[in-house]
């Protein structure tokens, strides 16, 4: 029926007390504390089948001390395909929140798809400059389904693409 689920904001966005459309939110806990805690309804989905995760825009230092946000980060990336090892796509939350605020839009994006993110979040202004600015030549939502197959993803989005972009 052209629905897919998504699990969100992984790694966790409940202990927070900032909220990401305006600021960073670091969460402070140890890996073992999300893995008791935060991750346990990201695993489960996952071996549930769930067909997507969305990353939100967290530090999250036992992640990744380098403190930058989980929706650019390769290190929370590959924890979750390795590590959970989850199959399906990887999209980020808005582009244009003010948690990324020390990034340029553009920037962010390039640094969330050389991360390992499938899907960018974003309007079609930003999405098409950021396709420019990586060197892609894709067009739409054909151009999305490139990022997802790179990494052999579980989940096919073709059958419904070409409905949705208006090529059928």
């Amino acid at each position: 029926n052209g629905v897919m689920a998504c699990g969100k904001h992984f790694p966790g966005h409940g202990d927070t007390e900032i909220d990401s459309h305006i600021a960073l939110p670091v969460i402070h806990k140890e890996l073992s504390a999300l893995e008791y805690h935060e991750l346990i309804p990201f695993k489960r989905a996952i071996h549930e089948g769930v067909g997507m995760i969305m990353l939100g825009h967290l530090s999250v230092p036992s992640l990744d001390p380098s403190g930058k946000p989980a929706s650019i980060s390769e290190k929370v990336v590959s924890y979750l395909r390795s590590t959970m090892q989850f199959r399906g796509l990887v999209i980020t939350d808005a582009m244009n929140m003010g948690a990324l605020g020390e990034y340029h839009e553009l920037e962010a994006s390039a640094m969330a798809l050389n991360a390992g993110v499938d899907l960018l979040l974003h309007g079609v202004d930003a999405l098409l400059e950021t396709l420019d600015l990586i060197g892609q030549e894709a067009r739409g939502l054909q151009g999305l389904v490139t990022f997802g197959s790179r990494v052999g993803l579980d989940v096919d989005l073709r059958d419904g693409v070409d409905e949705v972009a208006g090529e059928t």
